[in-house]
């Protein structure tokens, strides 16, 4: 398992230090917010993975081996997606990225 916290990129380069995000505006509490996060130019993946607020750190946990995780690891970024139907997070979970219809 390894953890992910999100830095922006400003103007295409990345900073050093993170910049701040209104988590708060988008339904992000203290605890876990289950989002779809896709990834991947050339291999696109969903999957229902929770965003992790504990103790005023905000980040992810993903599995070494998963289609996210290899996404993650070569290209350095994901896209959270806060979503309110309950059917899309199952549908991420059991189908193909290439079959989620939104």
């Amino acid at each position: 398992m390894t953890g992910f916290s999100p830095e922006r990129r400003i103007n295409g380069s990345e900073s050093s230090a993170f910049d701040s995000i209104d988590l708060y505006s988008f339904g992000i509490r203290e605890g876990i917010s289950e989002t779809i996060i896709t990834t991947g130019l050339e291999s696109p993946n969903a999957a229902p993975i929770g965003i992790i607020v504990k103790n005023g750190r905000t980040f992810v946990r993903l599995f070494k081996g998963t289609h996210t995780w290899e996404n993650v690891s070569k290209e350095k970024y994901l896209a959270a997606n806060v979503v309110y139907d309950p059917l899309l997070l199952v549908r991420s979970t059991f189908f193909r990225s290439g079959s989620l219809r939104i």
